[in-house]
């Protein structure tokens, strides 16, 4: 069941940032946002007046990727795209290929942009062929981003997006909370805690981009609590950020798995170095160190992303012959 509704005092100790999240995440469908608390009459005239100087008209509506979705899974006929020029208007098809390979590339863009901005990409790129021709056979996949009995396979692109408000609301806490991270970093806990997440030690800094990634990525589970927190009046909404909360909390034994196999790694090519310097500085043959490097220096387990180069798949391609394991960002798991 989701969480009982926020009181006043604590709506009204949100930083700009925060407060900027909360009425967000509170958005109704007519576009309208909404303080809903527990003990209304208690919300400070200080808070009142900061809602005021939000009250603005907005001069965009966010892009709804699950209506994006639908309409590409609509029967071709049923999806028209309208052109206008100075004197006339006319209609023209757009087949549901030209859709399927545009919302293709725009996955395949953002798996690249939020692995380098240090996001985890939830499953393989290799599966997004299968997965976009047939996403209903990666029940395993979908059920933490897509609404039941739906099929929005545009993952890549909505992980990009939540990944983009999280750095966000991390870049604008390092302004509303400057010299006191300590502070921020209590603060954030009370949210972990909230959902029982107990993370290793860790300590945000003040210049977050000095942040190793185990940090970066426990302060977006804070932000992710955060936002479930508002997520309340949408049951629907509140379930999938559960689901996903469970798969980021998941991630942190893997991040630091990871991060002692590179620095394994890091020492040994270090301790390897140093001893094929001594030796050419003891005066052995340079022709030793060189047989070092081509046959036995020892391999690093670091490669680069690998880029999804071929087309989009044909929509006649055969499906796979059933699901896969998937364990997500971390690949298909062979059969048992």
């Amino acid at each position: 069941m989701p969480p009982k509704l926020l009181l006043a005092g604590e709506v009204a100790e949100f930083t700009d940032a925060e407060l900027d999240q909360y009425l967000e995440a509170s958005r109704l469908p007519n576009g309208d946002r909404m303080v809903e608390v527990e003990d209304p009459d208690n919300l400070p005239e200080s808070f009142i007046q900061r809602l005021r100087e939000r009250a603005r008209p907005q001069t965009f509506k966010p892009v709804d990727l699950d209506q994006v979705s639908a309409r590409l899974l609509q029967p071709e006929p049923t999806r028209r795209r309208s052109s206008s020029t100075s004197s006339s208007s006319t209609s023209c098809s757009v087949t549901s290929e030209e859709l399927y390979e545009e919302g293709f590339e725009m996955e395949k863009k953002a798996y690249h942009e939020l692995a380098s901005d240090g996001g985890r990409p939830f499953y393989p790129i290799e599966l997004l062929p299968d997965l976009s021709r047939h996403p209903e056979q990666h029940p395993e996949i979908l059920r933490y981003w897509s609404p039941p009995s739906k099929y929005f396979w545009h993952i890549f692109t909505k992980q990009k997006m939540d990944w983009q408000f999280f750095r966000d609301f991390q870049k604008a806490n390092r302004y509303g909370w400057k010299g006191q991270m300590a502070r921020y970093q209590t603060r954030m806990l009370r949210f972990l805690e909230k959902y029982s997440i107990q993370p290793p030690s860790f300590e945000f800094k003040e210049d977050w981009t000095g942040q190793d990634r185990l940090t970066d990525w426990i302060e977006y589970a804070c932000y992710t609590c955060f936002v479930m927190r508002m997520r309340k009046w949408d049951p629907l909404g509140y379930e999938l950020k559960v689901a996903q909360l469970g798969w980021i909390t998941d991630q942190i034994p893997l991040i630091q798995a990871e991060m002692r196999q590179e620095a394994t790694v890091g020492t040994n090519s270090v301790k390897r170095n140093r001893t094929e310097d001594d030796e050419v500085d003891g005066g052995e043959p340079l022709t030793k160190k060189q047989k070092a490097l081509d046959g036995g220096g020892t391999a690093t387990n670091c490669q680069p992303l690998e880029t999804v180069s071929a087309s989009p798949p044909s929509p006649d391609a055969a499906p796979s012959e059933g699901p896969q394991s998937i364990s997500p960002a971390l690949g298909p798991r062979p059969e048992p």
